[in-house]
Formats: structure tokens, C-alpha cells, sequence
């Protein structure tokens, strides 16, 4: 079989089309050889519609196949990389864009610092797709993604709290109990993910089954929102960023719900020193911010 070929048919497949398969060719060169590997082995291979390719029987068995290949070829080619002595080559981070700037931000230029032919790619993502990571990628995500070729790791558990300017306070006075939430300016989460549903937990705390309050806003960095005064958010309350003083906790009573913080990595790579170095990084990021470490590898 033509390896370029089933290359193809393997990003085509993943992408569930022939322009949105991360291959630096038209859609009519992709259709092409994609034809032309249904021709030689006497199958169809898609279902096509206008909307997206769909996988025939046959083609998920082929797709079942090349995916095992496709893994085996980065595992070489992370080798090859990573024959010399020292570090190099690149590393793509995924992550929403607060833990960004409250914490990677703020630390990576140590990690480039001892690794200073590593490159690092920075992605920020608040919709948290199921992430396929290729190569050399990771992704730090507040859950486990469940896909069989992806590993996470629990590096972090973080515990949410609610938190106020303080000329917001002195504006709009300090909430003393839940129901007093019902009074004040909520800032939220956006909506992109089921999985962040637990950060606008002061939407519904206090409220009767099925209630909600409404947020004034919402905003994908809510630090960014309590540190200009808009309105009571919910944050860790291990975020470093919390410790200039100008933001203060309310209802510190009141238990919110618990965080855990995932490295998410492909099975394919992580064997790769890269890939164990900067987990190391951010375990030691993790140790050096306070937060509880619990942690633990599984595949996802």
C-alpha cells in the first residue's frame, strides 16, 4: 500500500473533510489520491455529503490500521529527534487561556531557560475539544479526556472560592451569606464546555433545584474581570495571582467545588524527553504554587 497515500486518507478521515485536515494540499489533490486508493483496493472508503466525509465499514477498518502506523511513525521520529544530548525540537501546549496567565505565564521562561533549544507553542483553547494530540503536544486541561491513545496525568487539585475586587466591595458592600449573592453583579464562565460547568458553581449555590442566577457577564478570564471590579467571580483559591492583595475572598465559609488539573499527552510520545521534562516542569510549578499534588497516570 502507497504510505503517502493512506497518509492522506488518514488526516482526511480525522478531519472529516478534505479542507480541514491539517495537509498542506487542495481538497482536489486529497480527493484525488483518496479516489485513486479506493480504485486500487476495489472499496469505498467515504460516505461523502457537502457537510462532512463519513467512514465506511471498510474505511474504519483502514482507519484503525493507519492510526496504529501513523502512532508508530511519530514514536521514530521523536527518537531521531531526541538522539543528541541535549533537548530540542518543539512543544505545543494547549490550555485555556487562564491557566496561561496565571500560571504558565509566569513560569515558562525558567523551563526555556535550562532547555533553550526546546521551541514552545502556547494554544489557547477554552472550548476543550477531544483533543487528538499529535507529536510532540500536550495539553493541560481541568479533566481527563476518554479517548484510548491519550494519557492523563493528575498533576494538580485546586479548590474553587469566590472572589471580589476590593473597590467592588466597596461599592457594592461584601456578600455575608449565599442568599446575599442574589443581590450582587456574578461574573461567569463562558459556555463552551460541560466539562467547566463546576467553575459557575455561585450561579446556582443557595438556589432551589432547577433555579439559576444570571450572570452580568461572561468572560473565558475571570481574573482578568475581578481585578477590574466587575463583579464577584469564582476562582482557584490557589491561583498565584490572587496574592497582590486587591482582590479579596468572600463567603470564605462556604465550600466550593474541588478542580483537578490534568497533563494530557499521546501514548505515542511519552517516552519522549520532552515530553518528560516538561512534566517534571510542571509538577514543580505545582509544587512551588501550593497545590495539592495527587499525582497519577492512567490511560484516559
Amino acid at each position: 500500500m502507497d504510505l503517502n497515500k493512506l497518509k492522506i486518507f488518514y488526516y482526511a478521515a480525522k478531519g472529516e473533510s478534505f479542507t480541514n485536515c491539517d495537509l498542506n494540499l487542495t481538497p482536489s489533490v486529497i480527493s484525488r489520491h483518496i479516489s485513486d486508493l479506493e480504485y486500487r483496493h476495489k472499496v469505498k472508503l467515504f460516505h461523502r455529503s457537502p457537510r462532512r466525509l463519513v467512514l465506511t465499514e471498510q474505511g474504519e477498518i483502514l482507519f484503525k490500521a493507519a492510526e496504529c502506523i501513523m502512532a508508530e511513525s511519530e514514536r521514530v521520529q521523536v527518537a531521531l529527534q531526541e538522539s543528541g544530548q541535549e533537548l530540542q525540537g518543539p512543544i505545543r501546549v494547549i490550555t485555556p487561556m487562564s491557566w496561561t496567565s496565571s500560571v504558565l505565564a509566569r513560569h515558562i521562561g525558567a523551563f526555556m531557560k535550562k532547555h533553550p533549544k526546546v521551541t514552545i507553542s502556547i494554544i489557547n483553547d477554552d472550548r476543550f475539544p477531544e483533543l487528538l494530540l499529535r507529536e510532540n503536544d500536550v495539553a493541560l486541561l481541568p479533566y481527563a479526556p476518554e479517548h484510548p491513545h491519550l494519557i492523563s496525568e493528575k498533576i494538580a487539585q485546586l479548590n474553587l472560592g469566590l472572589f471580589a475586587g476590593k473597590e467592588y466591595l466597596e461599592q457594592y458592600g461584601e456578600p455575608q451569606s449565599v442568599e446575599d449573592l442574589d443581590q450582587h453583579r456574578l461574573v461567569a464562565y463562558s459556555e463552551h464546555d460541560r466539562h467547566m460547568d463546576h467553575i459557575n458553581w455561585h450561579l446556582t449555590v443557595g438556589c432551589k433545584p432547577g433555579e439559576m442566577r444570571t450572570p452580568c457577564l461572561r468572560v473565558n478570564n475571570l481574573y482578568l474581570a475581578v481585578e477590574e471590579n466587575l463583579g464577584i467571580v469564582s476562582l482557584a483559591k490557589e491561583n498565584p495571582l490572587l496574592r497582590n492583595g486587591d482582590v479579596k475572598e468572600v463567603l470564605p465559609h462556604i465550600q466550593g467545588p474541588r478542580m483537578k488539573g490534568f497533563l494530557v499527552y499521546s501514548q505515542s510520545i511519552q517516552t519522549s524527553r520532552r515530553i518528560q521534562a516538561f512534566r517534571d516542569f510542571f509538577r514543580d510549578i505545582a509544587k512551588k504554587e501550593g497545590l495539592s499534588i495527587e499525582a497519577e497516570s492512567r490511560a484516559a
